[in-house]
């Protein structure tokens, strides 16, 4: 038989040997060795299914949560980047205005530095 006409038979094989232990392999060990029993998944019990509904609930409950307080703080950073950003134009802004502000100053007369007029006499 050629190797790669081999290959299709044994994979179905194996796949085939897989299948059937999930199916009834759990029981052919308790079957066989009862004291092997331990090493296949038992499936949980109505009890601990009641008893597992509540915490599955709350984990979900936690998760939801969990998401929704990840989704504010992407909210808050980006706020928090766009005050950044206003606050550096506001800056800016107010740069400018003291430089407008200084370079007005000149022409303006300096209260300290008023020149005194020649007081006119009431004749004159």
């Amino acid at each position: 038989m050629a190797p790669l006409a081999a290959f299709p038979l044994s994979f179905s094989s194996v796949v085939g040997a897989t299948l059937a232990w999930q199916s009834y392999g759990g029981e052919m060990v308790r079957a066989w060795a009862p004291s092997l029993s331990w090493l296949v998944p038992t499936s949980p019990s109505a009890e601990l299914q009641a008893l597992l509904k509540p915490v599955a609930l709350d984990l979900a409950i936690m998760k939801r949560s969990l998401e929704q307080l990840a989704s504010n703080q992407d909210q808050l950073a980006r706020k928090q980047d766009q005050m950044t950003v206003d606050f550096s134009a506001l800056q800016a802004a107010v740069r400018d205005i003291n430089q407008n502000i200084l370079a007005l100053a000149p022409l303006a007369p300096k209260a300290g530095h008023v020149s005194p007029k020649p007081a006119q006499s009431p004749a004159q």
